[in-house]
């Protein structure tokens, strides 16, 4: 069954018990959320070919963008896990039913805020994973 966009969301939590997620406003999309394994090699000189074992998983990068939207909780946090240099976890949830939700956590690597002539504020922030992604 095929799952649009619209609607989903992305959102932040609190580290707290039991934990509050606050959604971020005005993300224009969600870039690939890539779960990898690095990779070894183990290749001997009888090998014929490289020969290769999993390595250790490889946090990658996800690269947010959106109309900056002063006040909204969900983009406050997200500033917040950059500034206090914090690792917080974040839940996307589409809009299947029942929802599909992807979950991680990660560290924010930078924050930018960008106003074009034309258009809007924007924000950017880079997210690192720190842990595996679960689809549930």
């Amino acid at each position: 069954m095929e799952v649009g966009t619209q609607g989903s969301t992305m959102a932040v939590g609190d580290a707290a018990s039991p934990e509050t997620f606050s959604t971020i406003a005005g993300i224009e999309a969600i870039p690939e959320i890539r779960d990898s394994k690095g990779q070894v090699e183990v290749t001997a000189i009888d090998d014929l070919i490289e020969q290769f074992i999993h390595g250790l998983r490889e946090g990658s990068e996800i690269d947010l963008q959106g109309s900056l939207e002063p006040g909204n909780a969900g983009q406050t946090a997200l500033k917040a896990v950059y500034t206090n240099k914090t690792t917080r976890n974040f839940k996307v949830t589409l809009t299947d039913s029942p929802a599909t939700v992807i979950t991680f956590s990660a560290k924010a690597f930078n924050w930018r805020i960008s106003l074009p002539a034309k258009g809007r504020v924007m924000f950017a922030c880079t997210l690192k994973l720190t842990t595996a992604v679960t689809v549930t």
